[in-house]
């Protein structure tokens, strides 16, 4: 497996949207803002994950070979 995919919810889950923005998208683009140099993929997935919070409706998927999650 090649690709990096990350995923804004699990399979069994609604991707849910406010104010006709996608939430996983708005996360990842505040995490993005805040700058990557040096964050691997799984950093990041948890950086997105963590800003959904404790009671989170959705919960975003990194799905990759083992060593592209050590990658950035």
């Amino acid at each position: 497996m090649r690709e990096v995919v990350f995923s804004a919810c699990l399979s069994q889950e609604v991707a849910w949207e406010s104010g006709g923005h996608g939430d996983f998208t708005v996360k990842a683009t505040e995490a993005l803002r805040t700058g990557i140099a040096g964050v691997t993929n799984e950093q990041f997935q948890d950086m997105v994950s963590r800003a959904f919070g404790s009671q989170a409706r959705q919960h975003p998927l990194l799905d990759c070979a083992k060593d592209a999650r050590i990658r950035g």
